[in-house]
């Protein structure tokens, strides 16, 4: 999952999009900037900074049943 946190390129903004990958974030990205921030284009130069601002967030794997148990005996 990718997540992008707006107040990394705007101040202030405590609006987050997350997706499958950047387009999904991106496509996220673009209807908050026109909603929230009254943008009728994003520029090119804003989506770079928006791209570089995405992160990959890792899931952890799930727990295998031994280690499953173990947190449940307590």
């Amino acid at each position: 999952m990718e997540v992008f946190a707006c107040g990394d390129v705007v101040p202030g903004c405590t609006t987050t999009s997350t997706g499958p990958d950047d387009d999904a974030v991106l496509a996220q990205v673009a209807a908050h900037a026109t909603a929230d921030h009254g943008l009728g284009t994003v520029p090119v130069e804003l989506v770079e900074h928006v791209r570089a601002a995405i992160v990959l967030v890792q899931r952890r794997p799930p727990l295998s049943p031994y280690s499953a148990s173990l947190a449940s005996s307590g």
